[in-house]
């Protein structure tokens, strides 16, 4: 949705559809992306 609504694009590509750029992204490993889980 951020793609969707003019978010810089991390990756190169000539791709328009904001999910398949999204993914894509995912699969590079190139999100700013930490998950934090509490010690239990």
């Amino acid at each position: 949705m951020q793609i969707a609504m003019d978010a810089p694009v991390l990756i190169e590509t000539n791709e328009m559809d904001s999910i398949r750029i999204a993914i894509k992204e995912l699969e590079m490993g190139v999100l700013p992306l930490t998950v934090v889980r509490p010690d239990e």
